[in-house]
Formats: C-alpha cells, sequence, structure tokens
C-alpha cells in the first residue's frame, strides 16, 4: 500500500513540475505537497495567495503558518494529496499557476 501511495505521489509531482514549470517550488519527488515561493513582482503576497487559493477549493497555506521565527518566507504550501483525481489535481495546479501569473484577472469586471 505504501509503494501504491508514494507512486500516485510521484505522479502528482510530475504533473505539478509540468504545469507549473514557469514558477519555482520545492518538493520531494515522492511528497504530499509542494512549497512555492511567491515572487514579489507577481503581484501577491503569501497569506493572500492561499486565501484567495482556499476560496477556490485548493488547498493552500501560507508559510506563516509553519514559520517558528517570526520572519515567514513569501512562500504557501499545496497540498496535492487530497484532490481525488488526477483531472483535478491538473486543474487545481492550472488555477495556481492562472492565479499567479494573472493576479489583476480577479479584480476584472464581469459582463
Amino acid at each position: 500500500m505504501l509503494d501504491a501511495i508514494r507512486a500516485k505521489s510521484a505522479v502528482r509531482q510530475e504533473l505539478a513540475a509540468r504545469v507549473l514549470s514557469n514558477w519555482k517550488f520545492d518538493a520531494d519527488p515522492a511528497g504530499f505537497h509542494l512549497w512555492m515561493p511567491i515572487p514579489a513582482e507577481c503581484g501577491w503576497n503569501a497569506s493572500k495567495l492561499a486565501l484567495q487559493l482556499r476560496s477556490q477549493g485548493i488547498g493552500a497555506v501560507s508559510a506563516a503558518a509553519f514559520a517558528t521565527d517570526g520572519n515567514p518566507p513569501e512562500a504557501i504550501r499545496v497540498c496535492l494529496g487530497g484532490l481525488k483525481n488526477l483531472d483535478e489535481c491538473e486543474d487545481a495546479l492550472r488555477l495556481i499557476a492562472d492565479t499567479v501569473e494573472y493576479p489583476h484577472h480577479l479584480h476584472l469586471p464581469v459582463m
């Protein structure tokens, strides 16, 4: 069972590497999550981005939740293990990439 879980995690990490190829992130190849630094030029800070992503059903948490020294990096932790299937995982990763790349789209009026 453990091998099956590791294999599933590895597939999700490969998917993340492909979908988020324009963004830096750190992850264990068999891990259940990834850490994504938030570049200052993208227009987000980690807390606001994590909140935005969570409001869309994505398991994202600001690095501030894990910091013990009062000086957290501008980064988010994204859970890859909670989604039911690979299509949902890919959709979530694409939403992350689009949200980071195009933050102004969230504020445009809809007609």
